[in-house]
């Protein structure tokens, strides 16, 4: 069973996984790619250590560990569906108000490329703290 700590420890490597991806996403300039590099390598690392190779308590088992980091993938796949779909579906609506329009974009933005994170955060917590395999 994992102690208290260490689901934090987890909460802590899911919320980092997310800032990445929203840095790289959304801020390419503020993640160098040796930063990127290195974080991998820890994050490859954390990752195999929970793939059930080594076992030890204070570890999470798999799928209580890979189905909140798969929730990680996520918000890049609406980055690429909101940019490449969403996008020019508002654009070629015929809206004469072209600030009516600029709203529009700027709050389907903000809720689909910043606020999704947050959503997905939390989700990864609650499965940290209260996992699938604990509900019967």
């Amino acid at each position: 069973m994992t102690t208290l700590s260490m689901k934090l420890v987890y909460v802590l490597f899911y919320a980092a996984v997310d800032l990445v991806i929203y840095l790289k996403l959304n801020k390419p300039g503020k993640i160098s790619r040796k930063q990127l590099l290195i974080f991998v390598f820890i994050a490859l690392i954390f990752t195999l250590l929970n793939t059930g190779i080594i076992k030890s308590p204070w570890l999470m088992p798999n799928k209580e560990f890979f189905m909140p980091l798969s929730f990680s993938i996520v918000p890049v796949l609406v980055y690429f569906w909101f940019n490449f779909v969403v996008l020019k579906r508002i654009y070629r609506l015929n809206i004469p108000n072209e600030a009516f329009r600029n709203t529009t974009v700027k709050v389907f933005s903000f809720f689909f490329l910043n606020f999704f994170y947050i959503m997905v955060f939390v989700m990864q917590c609650v499965f940290t703290f209260n996992p699938v395999s604990s509900i019967r």
